[in-house]
């Protein structure tokens, strides 16, 4: 009986090496996932950011213009009542 359980001891020593590795395996997966998890949050944050400035800009644009037509509404309005008066 010393064959069968010098086999038997070899497959299960072999079955524990097997199960090391695949979870040798599935922690080194697992850390691959969450560092492209973490890269791709990173990406949508600076995504995001730029999206923002490129709003604040235009918000900016449009309060410029906003404020020329005022300033151009009040000087054909002046310039109305300039003619008006004289």
């Amino acid at each position: 009986m010393g064959f069968f359980d010098d086999a038997k001891n070899a497959a299960e020593k072999a079955g524990q090496k097997i199960g090391d590795a695949a979870k040798d395996i599935q922690e080194k997966a697992a850390d691959v996932v969450d560092s492209a998890k973490d890269k791709a949050d990173d990406a949508k944050d600076m995504l995001s950011d730029k999206v923002d400035e490129a709003k604040a800009k235009g918000d900016s644009g449009a309060a410029q213009l906003k404020e020329k037509a005022t300033e151009t509404k009040n000087d054909v309005k002046e310039q109305v009542r300039d003619s008006n008066n004289g």
